[in-house]
């Protein structure tokens, strides 16, 4: 699966329809949609603009461009501190400290 598949079906989800729901809400088939969420295929950019604005989310999140901060494991994967050679391990811990309270 990839990043826009996983949070189209988490969106999806969250929103607790069915993918027959959501196809309908998107006026498109339901194999269509369904191939979507398998990352079988990837809609063009009118069809991804509709979807991000069913969600009620942006393009940018849906293609992975940007982190969803509900998400633990996405805060995790986004690099928001330095922590280069130069970094003191206090420099980290309160660059953390920054991070979990933005």
């Amino acid at each position: 699966m990839t990043t826009f598949s996983k949070r189209l079906e988490k969106r999806r989800l969250e929103k607790g329809w069915t993918k027959t729901k959501t196809a309908k809400r998107l006026k498109i088939g339901l194999s269509t949609y369904a191939n979507y969420e398998y990352g079988l295929r990837e809609p063009d950019i009118k069809m991804l603009t509709l979807i991000a604005n069913l969600f009620d989310t942006s393009t940018d999140y849906l293609l992975g461009k940007t982190p969803n901060f509900d998400d633990f494991e996405d805060k995790l994967n986004w690099s928001y501190f330095d922590v280069g050679n130069k970094s003191t391990l206090e420099t980290t811990v309160q660059n953390v400290h920054n991070y979990l309270d933005y």
